[in-house]
């Protein structure tokens, strides 16, 4: 039985809120700074309040009293907001579905707040328990609790909590920058700080800062040298000056124990234009989950039965009253959706070169005829090789590594591997050439000397900017990046062995594995650098092709790529291609029509060649919201313009939907047995929550042997059909699991395709933060 972690609202589709109207005056009133007004209700009343919407300036409020006034000035707003006089009425879910909800969730968030003792940081969906649950070489882990909420048809309103965790350091920013240890103490903590930041990988480093009185998602910048709370200088905060910083902490935050001498640090908030000096004690890391310490690698995969039992665990905290005076409460237990909502997709008949083809799954099939699937990915791609090998592909693959960092036996080891298994898979002779460097410019130099661009591997060291220095310097090459830590780790495990903790022994086979996983991953990485397609799908379900829209998380580029699979005799039978470009409007999310709809063009452009069979079916997946403009953009101009060009048959179906990568619900869903077991979903379970919103897990009980399987959320814009075909679209083309042939891939492959090509982007934008 498929059960979810949602919890359905009482009393149905007949709940209603009482809600009154509060107006708003002032300058400069949007959207944004009506939403600070609705914290502003939460935090100081206690008050559930949402935006009126529909370009109206006020709150509608979760109240049968009048509500009290709220006056805010802020850098770029004045804004007072004062109760209507107007009689409270029943907002009824039936006719204001969002409003409800959204009043519902935040009712929640301020029981949450006042009844328990988690605190949140950044968002008031997350929060977490006041103490880790584990300390391990220093790093505290931290369970996190994440809500959301959704309006299920026929149901009505359903809360949704998940498990995550968090990791930070026990120790702050002060003990990293600390100038009175030796040269190369420093010289050691700084290396930990940038490793644990993920500073080689581009990041900047995300930080807590905890005033004493609240929690803060902050941005390391840097920490100049000799800088304290007491010479930082003259700051102004909020309309205040104030002589320095430690006065600044004086006036504002005086039970805080801080000193004129006090190590500072400057950060950037969101919403700040100028990076702002604050106390380095006061700073802790925020230490991604891929850059937490082996010890601690899995202890965020929390698997089905244990997440169940934490989240029974956590409602009883607030149970029986959950949703104050705002809602009656909920319904006993969590959401067991009825059969007919229930879809199982079939995996879809793989083929690889040779025209050898691995089967189709029934749709339903055991957790074991799913598994067997995926690990023949790879003997079918061993034994018969890639689908598509480009004519012209460069046979040579280099190895760039840094000498003081690596030995010379493992770059050659890493190079000829990589070289044999590329060769396996391509059924053509490959050679590999290594090139030992001290600077990141010497090998940067000796490539560009070369006749002409090629692949290349390239062993980062330690400089600060080695991640963006090498695609920034070698745009004509293709680079497969690999951090010198990680291969001298992986050649150990190969020389050494690997812990075997049933035999307490270094076990040589077992570091062989390791090794071996390790080059086929990256083998399988420089494979699809190189164009080459392992293996296509025959179909992608109702559609001939898709296109996937994505922009990055700093909104600074714009990336899309097409994916066509349809019949042997359509020309081209198989496609996939991407591109990204820079987004001038960082500032805001949503895309430029013009620039939208010339990308999609062009990247069509792309594919034609002597021949191109007008697409009779086409499916646009959007990652996050499509915003109005776009779908008007996508559904006319575009549309119009691939008919015009004749890529795409007049009277085709065309179909948009939103695709997020997380359930921002935070949705999960487990078999739940007779026995009383609890198990991971197959992979390809699909739930229809309404006519426009479906949930599905491609991951699942087949290959997913830590954790719980994460849902992908797509959702209709009114132009859809029936959103299980653009779902089941969707599982189908993440069956395209290159880079991870032996376990179910989360992404459609042209996700997959905007993800790397934005990573690619974000790194040739080369920030000095050494």
């Amino acid at each position: 039985m498929v059960e979810t972690n949602i919890r359905i609202v009482r009393p149905g589709l007949d709940l209603y809120v009482w809600c009154r109207a509060a107006y708003a005056k002032g300058a400069n009133i949007t959207p944004d700074s009506l939403q600070i007004a609705c914290t502003q209700f939460r935090k100081q009343y206690g008050l559930a309040a949402v935006p009126l919407g529909k370009g109206r300036a006020g709150l509608l409020v979760a109240s049968k009293e009048p509500v009290p006034s709220v006056r805010m000035e802020e850098n770029d707003f004045v804004l007072e907001v004062i109760d209507s006089g107007e009689a409270a009425e029943r907002c009824a879910l039936e006719e204001g579905a969002e409003s409800v909800r959204e009043l519902v969730e935040r009712a929640f968030l301020i029981e949450l707040r006042k009844r328990t003792n988690l605190w949140s940081l950044d968002t008031f969906r997350n929060w977490y328990e006041p103490q880790p649950f584990l300390v391990e070489q220093e790093i505290a882990a931290y369970r996190r609790f994440e809500v959301g909420s959704i309006v299920i048809g026929s149901l009505g309103i359903g809360l949704s909590v998940d498990v995550g965790t968090a990791f930070f350091t026990e120790r702050t920013l002060a003990h990293f920058f600390d100038e009175r240890v030796d040269s190369h103490e420093r010289q050691r903590r700084r290396r930990v700080f940038d490793d644990l930041v993920g500073r080689q990988a581009g990041q900047k480093g995300t930080l807590l800062y905890d005033t004493g009185r609240a929690r803060l998602k902050c941005y390391f910048e840097d920490a100049p040298s000799g800088a304290t709370c007491g010479n930082s200088g003259r700051i102004r905060v909020r309309g205040e000056t104030h002589d320095s910083l430690y006065h600044y902490y004086r006036s504002k935050y005086p039970w805080l124990e801080v000193a004129e001498d006090t190590p500072a640090v400057r950060v950037s908030f969101r919403g700040i234009d100028r990076p702002q000096f604050v106390s380095a004690e006061r700073l802790r890391v925020r230490v991604m989950n891929d850059d937490v310490p082996a010890r601690l690698s899995s202890v965020d995969k929390v698997g089905p039965r244990e997440r169940r039992d934490m989240l029974i665990s956590f409602w009883q905290r607030l149970e029986p009253n959950a949703l104050g005076r705002v809602a009656p409460g909920l319904f006993p237990g969590f959401w067991q959706p009825e059969r007919q909502r229930i879809t199982y997709f079939a995996i879809t008949e793989l083929e690889f070169g040779r025209g050898k083809r691995l089967g189709e799954v029934a749709s339903g099939s055991p957790p074991s005829v799913l598994r067997m699937n995926y690990r023949q990915r790879l003997e079918y791609l061993d034994n018969a090789g890639c689908y598509y090998v480009p004519p012209a592909v460069d046979r040579t693959i280099y190895c760039a590594y840094p000498r003081d960092r690596v030995a010379e036996g493992a770059a050659i080891a890493i190079a000829e591997e990589l070289a044999e298994h590329v060769g396996r898979w391509t059924k053509l002779q490959f050679t590999a050439r290594i090139v030992g460097y001290d600077r990141i410019a010497a090998a940067v130099e000796q490539l560009r000397r070369l006749e002409s661009a090629g692949t290349v591997v390239f062993i980062l060291n330690d400089e600060p900017t080695a991640y963006h220095d090498v695609a920034f310097q070698l745009p004509e090459w293709r680079v497969k990046r690999i951090t010198a830590h990680e291969l001298v780790r992986n050649y150990k495990f190969l020389k050494e062995g690997d812990w075997d903790r049933q035999r307490r022994v270094l076990s040589l086979d077992r570091g062989a594995t390791r090794w071996r996983q390790f080059v086929q991953m990256n083998g399988l990485a420089v494979l699809q650098l190189m164009d080459c397609i392992p293996w296509r799908a025959t179909d992608l379900g109702p559609y001939e092709a898709h296109v996937a829209i994505d922009v990055g998380h700093d909104r600074r580029y714009l990336a899309v790529s097409l994916l066509i699979a349809r019949g042997k005799d359509k020309s081209p039978s198989f496609w996939v291609d991407s591109t990204a470009v820079p987004k001038p409007d960082y500032k805001h999310e949503a895309i430029n029509e013009v620039m939208l709809e010339e990308q999609l063009l062009e990247l069509f452009r792309r594919a034609k060649g002597r021949r191109f069979d007008a697409l009779t079916s086409l499916l646009f997946l959007r990652d996050g919201q499509i915003y109005k403009g776009e779908s008007a953009t996508v559904e006319r101009k575009v549309v119009e313009g691939l008919v015009a060009e004749k890529f795409l048959a007049d009277g085709a179906r065309v179909e948009v939907v939103e695709f997020h990568k997380r359930t921002l619900k935070s949705i999960r869903l487990w078999e739940l047995e007779g026995s009383g077991d609890v198990r991971n979903p197959s992979e390809g379970t699909a739930i229809e929550l309404s006519e426009k919103i479906a949930i599905v897990t491609s991951t699942g009980a087949a290959t997913l042997h830590q954790g719980t399987a994460q849902p992908f959320v797509v959702v209709g814009n009114g132009s859809c059909g029936w959103i299980l075909d653009a779902a089941r679209a969707s599982f189908e083309s993440a069956q395209l699991n290159y880079s991870s042939p032996g376990v179910a891939q989360r992404l459609p492959l042209e996700l997959k395709r905007t993800d790397d090509e934005l990573a690619a982007r974000a790194a040739q934008e080369v920030r000095r933060i050494g």
